[in-house]
């Protein structure tokens, strides 16, 4: 009798043994889920940073090509506005003054 008392009593170790791995198996695995979606979570918040990104300086480079257009129809109607935007191209920077060179509005 006492005999099947100790068996049992080692069953019930072996069992809750059995038990707590399962249980911080189980919680392994949801954490490792909960990091993958994590990351992929991050990756896609780069992705929209970068897409957001893209958006916006497409966006000032229209704005800056209308700019220009712009002022290009300004100083061909008006030779003050002519005279105002040779000005400013000489007091570019040399690289962007370079660009100009043999640029003619006409």
């Amino acid at each position: 009798m006492e005999e099947d008392f100790n068996e049992r009593k080692e069953l019930r170790k072996s069992y809750e043994q059995i038990n707590e791995a399962m249980k911080e198996k189980a919680v392994t695995k949801s954490l490792e889920e909960a990091e993958k979606k994590f990351r992929q979570a991050k990756a896609l918040v780069q992705q929209l940073r970068a897409r957001e990104k893209e958006t916006a300086r497409k966006l000032d480079t229209r704005r800056k090509i209308v700019l220009g257009g712009f002022l290009i129809a300004e100083a061909k109607a008006d030779p003050g506005a002519m005279a105002r935007l040779k000005t400013r191209i000489q007091n570019l920077p040399v690289r962007d003054k370079q660009l100009f060179e043999n640029w003619h509005v006409g």
